[in-house]
């Protein structure tokens, strides 16, 4: 968990965009229970990568206009 926070730090000092897809409910909770989940925000998680991969399309697109 704390590699994945400073990875999460990093990247967000980076300005890089984290997106989170296909994670299970036991390491869900885990990022629910240690607070990182809501650091991430609940917009950053997806069910799938097909959906993350949608998001960051729309993302960039509005990012781009």
């Amino acid at each position: 968990l704390q590699s994945f926070r400073e990875f999460y730090e990093r990247s967000r000092h980076s300005k890089i965009k984290l997106l989170i897809a296909g994670i299970q409910e036991q390491p869900l909770n885990v990022l629910k229970k240690s607070g990182l989940f809501q650091q991430i925000g609940k917009d950053a998680i997806f069910k799938n990568a097909k959906e993350a991969l949608e998001h960051a399309k729309d993302f960039l697109i509005i990012r781009s206009a």
